[in-house]
């Protein structure tokens, strides 16, 4: 990990902190990307790169108010990104929006399609980048939270339809 992130970029409290998460959940992110991709070095990379990446943004990710989520939601889009590079591509995951590009590459909103409605745009960003709950989007957005959700679903399902519109 300082090989990869850079020497001394970690302090102490940090790298404790990351090192106790992968002990915990580790395994069952490479279980879960095993299942996903049907090969078990190519699901331990990609955990592997999970946890580099919090170590890259360990600031940020140490603050995070729900680390596991981020680690999930970030081993999902690695997920997605692998399945659309290798051709294997069959279906949206079924809790997470499908994002062209790794959360490392690309912000959300540029993997969205243009022609998508503004609002719908917004609250896609807010949920899966920002990693709202649907509560804080409500405040945020000055709705809701039943219309938030609502929102949520109807932005997913015309990104799925935009998704299958385009294979």
């Amino acid at each position: 990990i300082e090989r990869e992130t850079g020497r001394n970029s970690l302090n102490q409290k940090h790298r404790a902190y990351i090192a106790k998460l992968h002990e915990a959940r580790a395994p069952a992110m490479r279980q879960m990307a095993e299942r996903h991709l049907a090969d078990k070095s190519l699901a331990d990379d990609l955990v592997q790169e999970v946890f580099l990446t919090a170590c890259r943004r360990a600031e940020v990710f140490c603050e995070h108010p729900e680390p596991e989520k981020w680690l999930t939601v970030v081993l999902q889009k690695k997920i997605m990104h692998e399945r659309r590079r290798s051709g294997r591509s069959r279906e949206v995951l079924t809790d997470q929006i499908e994002l062209f590009g790794s959360e490392i590459e690309l912000p959300l909103e540029a993997c969205l399609p243009r022609e998508m409605d503004e609002k719908y745009r917004e609250i896609l960003v807010l949920r899966f980048e920002e990693l709202l709950d649907y509560n804080e989007i409500a405040e945020r957005l000055h709705i809701s939270p039943a219309l938030c959700r609502q929102r949520v679903s109807r932005a997913k399902a015309c990104y799925r339809k935009w998704i299958k519109g385009r294979k």
